[in-house]
């Protein structure tokens, strides 16, 4: 029986920009804030875990483990 266990780390990025939906501040809070104020970016991170038991040549199995992504908040 061979056990095969893996741990792989997880990085993200995104990026937001919001043009041409000034028409809409007459419905927001904050029309100031609304539209063209550049581009926002967060990074974040995770990580996912693997196991596999191969009990023979034609029986596996296998269990994976993917945890939350924690990611910084976008600028207001």
């Amino acid at each position: 029986m061979a056990i095969h266990v893996a741990l792989i780390p997880i990085i993200s990025y995104q990026r937001f920009k919001a043009e041409g939906i000034a028409a809409f501040g007459a419905f927001s809070q904050a029309p100031e804030h609304l539209s063209d104020r550049g581009t926002d970016t967060a990074f974040g991170y995770g990580v996912q875990l693997g196991v596999q038991a191969d009990f023979s040549p034609s029986l596996s199995v296998g269990a994976n483990y993917r945890s939350r992504i924690r990611s910084d908040d976008l600028d207001d």
